[in-house]
């Protein structure tokens, strides 16, 4: 392990941003790239976490020893501080050689399920004290050894790309909540809810329970109200990271990712298979009803299949690996290492994200809302491709493209909550 200078004791405040008690386990310095930049790391662990994790209810400073000194977390303090290292060194400086950061604090917490790892700048503008939380369960599951390693690169690659990459233009368009958003959030979800349970409860039918078991993993579930702008401008966020790790030649990096979106998309087929199966009996029931108020209901089940599809469209999208397939060149005109490659391994790679892009593709082309929905996934790829410069300049540079893509996905939803309410009136 690093050398760590303990100072074991326990700490009213882990952070000004992370308001828990906790313990401080001790400082390590670390060099900061190629020069002579250095970072000194203080690490933690919430009361909370540790309380959870060892099932008790409080914590004393024998306890905090023990968790501190076993073997799988300080082979988890080593993951960190190497992956912080190994960047920097990439970089020159992390996040850059303009702004070498100085000051780190590593924070095992209880995440309740939220994120494996997330990254925070205690110091902006400045930018140079920033702070990683690992949640401690999953941190300390072998299972999860390669994802948190990803997660980490990827925590720390926002690091860089808030920096250098100007992405700090498109998080700020968060607080830019439009009429379209607040309306999808807020106004019509009782209603969405309402006709959800009304299916569910149709569902239950044993001819239907029949067709449903044919679909294993099908979700049936209510349709959440949530931020959809701010969802989709952090795809275009985590999208760019790929593009910084292929300028990179993070072949490890970049083949995780399509493994990610590989496995969603896979998760999709059945889910929108099953949907599909569903939005047809409907429409056979409806066929055959008797009277236009259970036509209208058929009619209003249908909907609720066609706005879950939309969502389920957005969920899994295959936003990760995107730009291996997508872009023919990098900033400086530099072609995209992977889709033009002599190497087995980076055309392997590619090839990966081809399939998962067409087989997005395919599923977007079997869902009832089709048009629009094609029309979206080329929206977001367009807006990929002018937010990666020609020259040697930031990413996002037109990243007023992003909410505009946003709001095509606002007005597809908006289109099928107006005809659902129609039905229902």
């Amino acid at each position: 392990m690093a050398d760590v200078t303990v100072n074991l004791k326990k700490v009213s405040n882990i952070s000004t941003i992370i308001n828990k008690e906790g313990w401080f386990y001790g400082d390590t310095t670390i060099q900061n790239g190629t020069g002579q930049n250095y970072i000194t790391t203080s690490i933690y662990a919430s009361d909370e976490a540790l309380r959870k994790h060892l099932n008790l209810a409080t914590t004393t400073p024998e306890n905090a020893a023990t968790f501190f000194s076993d073997a799988q977390v300080i082979k988890k303090i080593n993951v960190i501080l190497a992956s912080i290292q190994a960047l920097s060194k990439t970089l020159g400086a992390y996040p850059s050689i303009s702004h070498p950061a100085n000051k780190c604090k590593i924070i095992f917490d209880d995440l309740k399920g939220t994120a494996v790892a997330n990254f925070q700048y205690a110091n902006p503008p400045e930018f140079t004290y920033f702070i990683i939380c690992i949640d401690l369960t999953v941190a300390l599951q072998d299972q999860y050894k390669d994802t948190l390693a990803w997660v980490l690169k990827h925590e720390l690659l926002h690091g860089v790309s808030k920096v250098a990459e100007n992405e700090r233009a498109v998080t700020d368009q968060y607080r830019a909540k439009d009429i379209a958003e607040q309306r999808i959030i807020k106004n019509d979800f009782d209603i969405i809810t309402q006709q959800t349970q009304e299916l569910l409860k149709l569902l239950k039918q044993p001819e239907l329970l029949s067709l449903t078991s044919r679909f294993k993993g099908l979700s049936l579930a209510n349709i959440l109200p949530r931020a959809v702008k701010q969802l989709i401008l952090n795809y275009f966020c985590d999208t760019m990271l790929t593009v910084i790790a292929m300028e990179h030649n993070d072949d490890t990096y970049v083949k995780f990712a399509i493994e990610k979106d590989e496995a969603f998309v896979n998760k999709l087929k059945t889910q929108m298979a099953g949907f599909k199966v569903l939005r047809e009996e409907m429409e056979q029931r409806k066929q055959a009803a008797k009277t236009d108020s259970e036509r209208r209901k058929m009619r209003v089940h249908q909907i609720i299949f066609i706005l879950m599809e939309i969502n389920q469209l957005l969920d899994y999208f295959p936003f990760r690996g995107t730009p291996a397939v997508l872009l023919d060149k990098l900033r400086n005109n530099i072609p995209n290492p992977y889709k033009y490659s002599s190497d087995e391994y980076k055309t392997s790679i590619f090839k990966r994200a081809e399939t998962v892009w067409q087989e997005y593709t395919n599923i977007v082309n079997s869902c009832h809302a089709k048009e629009e929905m094609s029309f979206f996934a080329d929206s977001y790829l367009t807006s990929v491709t002018n937010n990666v410069p020609k020259a040697d300049e930031a990413l996002h540079s037109t990243p007023q493209e992003y909410a505009q893509t946003a709001l095509m996905y606002e007005t597809i939803m908006t289109k099928y909550i107006d005809l659902l309410k129609k039905n229902i009136e």
